[in-house]
């Protein structure tokens, strides 16, 4: 929250940086004569410096009313202009990407509302906003894949990193089941909550577990993913032990008169 709420102070500082920042893009595009060739990223940055423009309007008339109407018209004429572009244009499909970033600078505005309920939500239900960070970043690295946008290994790379989002969700799940573990699994869960750390390797032989059984099945892919999860609850785990063990011990402060 004080991260968004820092934005949304900064916006207009923003706004106009960004705005320079996609003047000079055009300008160089210009210079270079490739406009022909990158025409979608030159129409679209055009049309996002509107979106500057735009923004810079609302930021100095935050009491005047603008018709929605407007938004949507553009809005239509972006969908229709990409429609177009998919029936007509040659260039790869990830170009296609740049008219839907051209949307979302005119929707800006609405954004830190939007965010800021989001934000609120998070801190009432953690474990549904890292699954959804884990499965973003997972539809980011297919869309990317199936645009034409990068391989097979880009595809897994970027899945690897969406892969973090599962340590805070481990975090949260296995503080949500300490109750139950206790119960049924006695022995177990002192071993497993004598640390912090104890949970994140506890975490690590679990997923390696999981990833066993998959390579026994032959489904070798979502063994490797696995085991990159395991690998990084190892490390977080180890990292937290580390940090510990740093930690200066403290020492009882004898006074004279016990003496």
């Amino acid at each position: 929250v004080k991260v968004m709420s820092s934005i949304h102070n900064q916006a207009t500082l923003l706004n106009r940086l960004f705005g320079l920042i996609l003047a000079g893009l055009a300008f160089g595009i210009i210079i270079f004569n490739n406009i022909y060739v990158e025409y979608i990223i030159f129409v679209s940055t055009i049309l996002i410096i509107l979106g500057v423009l735009w923004n810079e309007f609302k930021s100095k008339n935050k009491n005047q009313k603008i018709s929605p109407l407007i938004i949507l018209a553009i809005s239509c004429a972006m969908l229709l202009w990409l429609t177009w572009l998919l029936v007509y244009s040659d260039q790869s499909l990830s170009r296609f990407i740049a008219p839907f970033i051209v949307l979302a600078y005119f929707y800006a505005p609405w954004f830190h509302q939007l965010f800021s309920s989001l934000l609120l939500n998070i801190q009432k239900d953690p474990a549904f906003f890292w699954l959804t960070v884990a499965g973003t970043t997972y539809l980011i690295a297919f869309i990317i894949f199936f645009s034409g946008g990068g391989s097979f290994n880009s595809l897994l790379n970027i899945i690897s990193i969406g892969h973090l989002a599962v340590i805070p969700y481990w975090s949260y799940i296995i503080k949500k089941t300490k109750n139950k573990i206790e119960y049924y699994f006695p022995s177990f869960a002192i071993k497993i909550y004598n640390s912090k750390e104890n949970t994140y390797v506890a975490g690590f032989f679990i997923f390696v577990l999981l990833g066993t059984v998959f390579r026994v099945f032959g489904l070798n892919i979502l063994s490797e993913q696995f085991s990159i999860i395991a690998f990084y609850l190892l490390v977080t785990g180890i990292a937290l032990k580390i940090r510990t063990l740093s930690k200066p011990k403290t020492t009882p402060l004898v006074i004279a008169s016990d003496l």
